[in-house]
């Protein structure tokens, strides 16, 4: 796994625009192969929207290499990479849609057809180093071989390199597990104790193909929960969790909502594909709305299906000037399904009775002219974009009611909608929820400041059309704020 995000760089040498480049055709492509290879330098790029003139001068002076460009160029693209030299200025070329050749040992870049050898020419890439298959003589123990182990609280990298030092077996264990382990066998096969111990102890087994077996805790995905947020947070924080470095252009722009759980790949895929934007993957290298295509695409995903057959249920769903947004997502947790929604700023009144949550879902998607789609776990729901104008218009209004706090300060309540999920009667279950500025909260909740500190200011009831709140004392007579207007 990659360590976290790298320190910004700070990006000062900026190159000369305009360069005369003079193109030479003397470089035989063998000769090209062998260069690239030569120089296997990694370089590491930490920037937010950096033009590409930065970011190329970056990676000439980390890498020693000759890289000159015929022209500034006015995209900028946010990176996060450590990788070869040769991979990274491939990725942020292709990225940008422009083009690249060898003219003697430099590197040019350029807008237009290369005037040399092509830089990203498969026979110009360096070729991988074929090694013995077998350069140590290893062979795995004998299946049959039997063993003693007997351990007290002992980490079970040790209890597995002890298993090892009896057998001659290649075991690795992830530095992450961190485990002890308390067992004793007596004349065991070696395999078996490996799999017992590591199942034991919520561990995996797999062998490779050379033979070695690697010993680690599963990956049980990632949770993540985002309320509107920007686009190029999510996926920069899910490749994190992926291990990947992340290159992400001026097309990866907005916010979304995110409530998803699983694997954190398919979590990816699923965010992009909702945004309709190509991604691809190569040497750990991933680049996100290319003006190219970039390595390989990630694994196919489901396809689309239709929505199941709604089933009786006795439950009332219920919404009073809800975000949209808000709604759907809770209807989503209820179905144990993920959900991406995109482009989704509209509130939604409605009441519904013997009606799954599915079914709620698509209604109120159909209601709000909304794309409602179903892809494995996730549910995928897009909007039409706003426009500029309505935008700065929402942004413009004043809204919510300002109280006095005790402190002698002011908070305004942005009261957003409430939302009901009362369930069937012998049940009991009733769940009344207060939505005010992006966050939800039912009776007896201390609303938050924008650092998430507690505000002396409690929900005391929730009613089918106002929210009463508490300020400063709950013995005080309540504030009443009513729901927005339609």
């Amino acid at each position: 796994m990659r360590r976290l995000p790298l320190a910004l760089l700070v990006l000062l040498l900026l190159a000369p625009s305009g360069c005369a480049t003079k193109s030479s055709n003397s470089s035989s492509r063998s000769d090209v192969g062998t260069r690239v290879a030569a120089n296997g330098v990694h370089v590491e790029l930490a920037c937010s929207e950096a033009p590409i003139t930065s970011l190329l001068a970056t990676i000439r002076e980390q890498s020693g290499q000759p890289i000159r460009w015929e022209a500034e160029f006015p995209e900028r693209l946010t990176v996060d990479v450590e990788a070869r030299w040769d991979v990274v200025l491939e990725a942020v070329v292709s990225a940008a849609g422009l083009q690249a050749y060898w003219a003697d040992d430099t590197v040019v870049v350029c807008r237009a057809e290369p005037k040399g050898p092509g830089f990203f020419a498969p026979e110009q890439r360096p070729a991988p180093e074929s090694p013995d298959p077998d350069p140590t003589g290893y062979s795995p123990p004998d299946p049959g071989l039997l063993i003693d182990l007997d351990v007290r609280d002992m980490p079970l990298g040790d209890v597995m390199a002890s298993i090892s030092s009896q057998t001659g077996a290649w075991i690795e264990v992830d530095p992450n597990v961190d485990v002890t382990v308390s067992e004793r066998f007596v004349s065991i096969n070696w395999r078996l104790a490996v799999d017992l111990v590591a199942k034991t102890y919520n561990c995996e087994v797999e062998e490779l193909a050379d033979g070695t077996i690697k010993v680690a805790q599963p990956n049980c995905g990632v949770n993540l929960a985002f309320e509107n947020g920007s686009l190029r947070t999510v996926l920069q924080v899910l490749s994190q969790y992926m291990g990947l470095h992340l290159i992400l252009t001026e097309r990866v722009q907005g916010n979304l909502w995110v409530c998803a759980r699983g694997d954190p790949i398919e979590m990816f895929q699923q965010i992009v594909r909702a945004c309709e934007l190509r991604a691809g993957e190569r040497d750990g290298v991933v680049v996100v709305g290319g003006a190219k295509a970039w390595g390989q695409p990630f694994e196919s995903l489901p396809d689309f299906e239709a929505l199941p057959a709604p089933r009786m249920t006795t439950n009332l769903l219920q919404a009073s000037a809800a975000p949209a947004a808000t709604w759907l997502a809770g209807l989503a947790y209820k179905t144990n399904r993920s959900i991406v929604i995109r482009n989704v700023d509209s509130t939604i009144s409605t009441r519904l009775v013997n009606v799954d949550y599915l079914e709620a879902m698509r209604r109120a998607a159909h209601d709000l002219e909304l794309e409602l789609r179903l892809a494995g776990d996730y549910v995928i729901v897009t909007g039409e974009p706003a426009s500029e104008a309505e935008g700065d218009r929402a942004a413009a209004e004043p809204r919510g009611k300002v109280l006095d706090l005790p402190n002698g300060q002011q908070a305004r309540i942005d009261l957003q909608g409430i939302t009901q999920d009362i369930g069937p009667p012998e049940e009991g279950a009733r769940f009344d929820q207060a939505l005010v500025g992006g966050r939800v909260y039912r009776v007896g909740d201390a609303l938050l400041n924008e650092h998430s500190d507690d505000l002396p200011i409690w929900v005391h009831e929730i009613t089918a059309d106002a929210v009463h709140f508490k300020v400063g004392d709950r013995e005080a007579d309540p504030v009443v704020v009513p729901l927005p207007k339609q």
